[in-house]
Order: C-alpha cells, then sequence, then structure tokens
C-alpha cells in the first residue's frame, strides 16, 4: 500500500485531525485511501458491511498511526440504516469518500437483470444515500472551512473498455460503467446543489487499480490493460 496516494494531491498539514468517512474501506483503493489519509493523522470513520474486515483494518491502522478511528458497519444501499447512521452520529465530518463499489464481471449475456441492479444500488444508490443523509455532519464543519464530498469514479464511465482484450469472463461489464457514468452526473447536480452550504463535491475518475491478487491470477490480461495506459502502469504501481 502507498499512503502517499492521497498525499500527492493535497498539502500534508490539510489533513490532520480531520474527521474522514471512507466507504468500502477494506477493500483495495479503500485500503489505500485509508491509509494515506491514517499517514497525515485523520480521524477515520471506516465503513464496510463485514464488521470482522473492520475491526482488523482498525486494529492495523492504529498500531502504526495511532490515530483516531470509528466504525461505520452497514451496507450503504440500505437506506433506512444510512439516515440512522446519521442521526445518532453527534460530531462532524470534514471529508466524505465515497468509494465502495461492487460489479460483477462479464459481458452482455452475463450479466442478468438482478447483476445489474446490484451494482447500481452499491455504486449509484448507496453513494447518493451517504451524501444526503450526510448533509448535517458535513455542515457542521461550515465555520472553520468548506467540507469536501469526493466520488471515486472511474474512466469507464466516460469511456468503454478495450473489449477485445478480454475474455467471456472477466469482461468490465456494462452494468459498471453505465453506474459510473451516472455518478459523474450526479456529482454535477450535487456540486451546484451544496454549493450553498459551502460543501464541494467532486469525482475522482480513475483508471485501473488492480488488486496484487488480480495481476497474479490475471497475468496475460493485466499486461495487456497496462499496455493501453499511456504510462504503461496500473495507478497503484
Amino acid at each position: 500500500l502507498k499512503p502517499c496516494f492521497l498525499g500527492k494531491l493535497i498539502n500534508n498539514k490539510l489533513l490532520i485531525n480531520k474527521n474522514i468517512f471512507i466507504s468500502g474501506s477494506y477493500g483495495n483503493l479503500g485500503k489505500i485511501i485509508a491509509e494515506g489519509c491514517a499517514a497525515q493523522s485523520s480521524n477515520l470513520i471506516l465503513n464496510g458491511k463485514n464488521i470482522d474486515k473492520l475491526k482488523v483494518q482498525k486494529k492495523n491502522l492504529i498500531e502504526k498511526y495511532k490515530i483516531k478511528i470509528e466504525l461505520a458497519q452497514f451496507d450503504i444501499s440500505n437506506e433506512i440504516k444510512v439516515k440512522n447512521y446519521f442521526s445518532t452520529y453527534k460530531d462532524k465530518i470534514n471529508v466524505l469518500i465515497n468509494n465502495a463499489h461492487s460489479s460483477k464481471m462479464g459481458s452482455v449475456d452475463k450479466i442478468n437483470k438482478k447483476d445489474f441492479l446490484e451494482t447500481l444500488n452499491s455504486n449509484l444508490i448507496g453513494t447518493t444515500n451517504l451524501v444526503k443523509f450526510s448533509l448535517n455532519s458535513l455542515k457542521k464543519n461550515n465555520s472553520e472551512s468548506s467540507s469536501s464530498i469526493i466520488n471515486i469514479s472511474s474512466i469507464y464511465g466516460v469511456v468503454s473498455p478495450y473489449l477485445d482484450i478480454y475474455d467471456k469472463n472477466n469482461t468490465n461489464s456494462f452494468s459498471y460503467g453505465a453506474s459510473k457514468a451516472a455518478l459523474n452526473q450526479i456529482t454535477k447536480y450535487f456540486a451546484i446543489y451544496y454549493s450553498k452550504f459551502n460543501i464541494r463535491v467532486n469525482s475522482l475518475i480513475l483508471g485501473p487499480f488492480p488488486s496484487k491478487e488480480f495481476i497474479k491470477k490475471n497475468k496475460i490480461l493485466s499486461n495487456k490493460i497496462k499496455e493501453k495506459i499511456p504510462l504503461k502502469r496500473f495507478g497503484n504501481d
């Protein structure tokens, strides 16, 4: 993991003691983001569905960085659970990072309605739930400086993947790209709507960040994807 991932984008002192909520915190990219923030002495709120994975992540980050961490174990696509969490959360949130996502790999004939809806529920509905119900917590920061919402999007919400380099089971699905394209539009909408509260809303439209496990299991595909990238490297290289 490279703590400098986020550090390259911001001033090193900007996130000290800031409260940062990260959805999907124990996933591949979520771990990188969480460690990047922890390395800059942020207070973290780690979100995910698996409490055991959250506890392990919390333990490891506290041992390494001695920071404050709160766990928020719930499914972001469940509107009631998201609403209940933020109705009892009394502190401010400086930064909300919408990183959680779900997507089944596969070509058009492999993705059914259930798969499509699961992707939309996580990538789109879940993100919208967090943006909506965290508003009061984000507004509490207004006396100091503006709050920020960062939606983790993808280049596949802007362009289509190179379908000729994938096999049928490993294709980056249309449902994933559709959800990220919609996320980009929702980001624009909330950027305008939340501006009156002094809250900034932006998307990071990222290229591939494959896990070590994926690269090891799919060496040929990984090399083909890397060849399509101008710098010939992944985001986490």
